[in-house]
């Protein structure tokens, strides 16, 4: 095998290789967005939930401010 031949085939395995460390950081790129996604959808809605709770005890102290206050 030639020095140049040698060389070559380093390079389709440093290539393979790259290749495949390429897609693996990709996929876990896509693993991690997608738990990151699922994540923040939750405390969006756990958000929703706490602002609606927040609203209704404002109302009812409002009410029972209301409510001393006559």
């Amino acid at each position: 095998m030639t020095a140049e031949e040698r060389i070559d085939t380093g390079s389709f395995d440093e290539r393979t290789l790259l290749t495949k460390q390429c897609l693996r950081y990709a996929e876990d790129l896509v693993r991690i967005y997608e738990e990151e996604r699922a994540t923040r959808r939750e405390l969006e809605r756990v958000k929703k939930r706490l602002v609606a709770e927040i609203a209704d005890r404002h109302r009812v102290e409002e009410a029972l401010l209301k409510g001393v206050a006559r």
